[in-house]
């Protein structure tokens, strides 16, 4: 996660071993979708500083898309256009895939200045099973809790 101008990041999502391969390549966003967590999916949280509510952003490797806003832990989800996307790409490197978004925040979410909690976390379903990544969880993944998340500060 990077800080581009003053209400743009950019992120960007690598996996590596075999499993990339499965993955299209991408060059643009495609369409909003819900229930992109079902599937093969990469998420982001970003939640303010001393704030409860939070977004949750979801990136599917066909380029399907998705941004919530939650009052709460898991508390009122609606659609958010507080943070658009701006472009979302893929490639293909040797056993690797990346998956790169630029997000554009507007209204609420230019809360998100210089200091917030992000927790990006990835889920991806292979041999009729769910497997769940992030940079910390529980023994059951709750990538909304605000103790797996981490700082951000830029």
């Amino acid at each position: 996660l990077e800080r581009g101008a003053s209400n743009l990041l950019q992120l960007s999502f690598e996996l590596s071993g075999s499993i990339q391969s499965r993955f299209a390549t991408i060059a643009e966003p495609r369409d909003r979708t819900f229930g992109l967590w079902q599937e093969d999916c990469f998420e982001l949280f970003l939640r303010p500083l001393d704030c409860r509510q939070y977004w949750e952003l979801n990136f599917a490797p066909n380029g399907d898309w998705n941004c919530f806003l939650l009052s709460d832990y898991r508390q009122g989800l609606e659609a958010s256009n507080d943070i658009k996307i701006k472009t979302l790409k893929s490639r293909h490197l040797t056993q690797r895939y990346q998956i790169s978004a630029t997000l554009e925040l507007a209204g609420d979410a230019l809360q998100l200045n210089k200091t917030f909690w992000m927790g990006p976390a990835a889920i991806l379903a292979a041999a009729g099973s769910r497997h769940y990544f992030a940079l910390e969880h529980g023994n059951k993944p709750d990538f909304h809790c605000p103790d797996h998340q981490r700082r951000f500060i830029n």
